[in-house]
């Protein structure tokens, strides 16, 4: 049986594939040097710590803070996400396999990368599922676009046996991929109505642009209590679809300067700290660009529950194999862990209340949007 309905589903069908299979190989020649805004976040140090390392405690709340509709599973061991990365083609069978197998070894969630080609070809529904086939019992999330239809989210969940949803936003990226939508009105709406008739909570994600306080406000105002803030810092999708247009040789969407809009977003440290003030009491996960330990500690000292990681895991992954991802997965818990010791916090509540100084680049966002950099640096006890 023939599922496509037409030979243009066909053609789109396998351009997505295609698709898939070139994020992996642009983002592989990216270079890691874009700014998170982290650097410009510095802890006081304590030089009396009175803790031991035994009684670092880093398990952190996940469901717990995403309302009622969220499953049994609340406790993970670290304050990590492995973020979403990549699904829909054959390559993404043996990378799902492996960051599911880390999941699980070091009892943390998972999100896999948008369904689009699982919803466009049932085929591809291996390519997503065997992360939870590697972890039966873990935090396993799905991920779709805010255009998919209330149908495509019951699909997702249905399918991947997912425990959460992320609904993930994604203009700067569409806008200069060849194929990429150019319509985003009524995604608000729709994103609210998925979230109504889901039996689990949706989680908002940015894929590496940030986000802004006041649109966090109107959905944590609508109910939503998840938000995972992708920032810029990490994988830049616009740097990567401008490649792809440059090698389709499409003119239509050639710039005055070929490095115009490539610093477009808002930091993650920034987007973090907007994020917390929008939703007081929601799950923020700190995405984008967070490469080590120490990183993920600031992530969580500016209002962040725990840290999305994506590409330095598949990096590790893809370049040095199935034991490095795993290497450096205990590296950052050592890391984070040193960090906690020497701020003398013995859980994440009491790191999250640790003082910072903010400067640079950083101090002068947060000011213009009247937050406060410097409340950061005597916190309230």
């Amino acid at each position: 049986m023939d599922y496509f309905k037409s030979e243009k589903q066909k053609k789109d069908y396998f351009f997505r594939e295609n698709r898939k299979a070139e994020h992996i190989d642009q983002f592989l020649q990216l270079e890691d040097e874009a700014s998170t805004g982290l650097e410009d976040v510095k802890f006081i140090h304590h030089f009396c710590p009175e803790t031991a390392w035994d009684e670092i405690d880093t398990t952190v709340s996940f469901c717990g803070k995403l309302g009622s509709k969220c499953s049994e599973k609340d406790k993970i061991a670290y304050p990590i996400l492995i973020d979403a990365m990549t699904g829909g083609t054959e390559q993404a069978v043996a990378i799902n396999r492996t960051l599911a197998q880390a999941a699980k070894e070091f009892s943390i969630p998972m999100a896999l990368g948008s369904f689009a080609a699982g919803l466009e070809n049932n085929d591809l529904w291996r390519t997503y599922q065997v992360a939870r086939e590697e972890n039966p019992n873990g935090i396993l999330i799905g991920n779709i676009g805010a255009h998919a239809s209330k149908k495509d989210a019951e699909i997702t969940v249905e399918a991947l046996e997912a425990d959460c949803l992320e609904i993930h936003f994604n203009c700067p990226q569409e806008l200069f991929m060849p194929e990429g939508d150019r319509n985003f009105s009524g995604m608000v709406e729709n994103v609210l109505e998925i979230a109504s008739a889901l039996p689990i909570p949706v989680i908002v994600k940015e894929v590496g642009f940030g986000m802004m306080g006041e649109e966090v406000a109107a959905f944590y105002q609508a109910g939503i209590r998840g938000f995972d803030v992708g920032g810029y810092g990490g994988t830049n999708f616009i740097q990567i679809e401008k490649e792809r247009s440059r090698k389709l040789k499409r003119k239509d969407l050639q710039l005055s300067d070929e490095i115009l809009f490539d610093n477009w977003g808002n930091t993650t440290a920034h987007s973090i700290v907007e994020a917390r003030a929008a939703a007081p009491d929601g799950l923020i996960i700190g995405s984008g660009g967070v490469r080590h330990g120490l990183e993920i500690a600031k992530t969580i000292a500016l209002g962040s529950d725990l840290a999305g990681q994506a590409g330095v895991l598949l990096k590790a992954l893809l370049q040095r194999g199935e034991k490095a991802l795993f290497n450096v997965l205990e590296q950052e818990i050592r890391e984070l862990k040193i960090a906690m010791m020497m701020l003398g916090a013995k859980n994440i509540e009491e790191l999250k209340k640790k003082e910072i100084l903010i400067f640079g680049d950083l101090y002068h966002t947060l000011s213009l949007r009247d937050l406060r950099p410097e409340r950061f640096a005597r916190r309230e006890k």
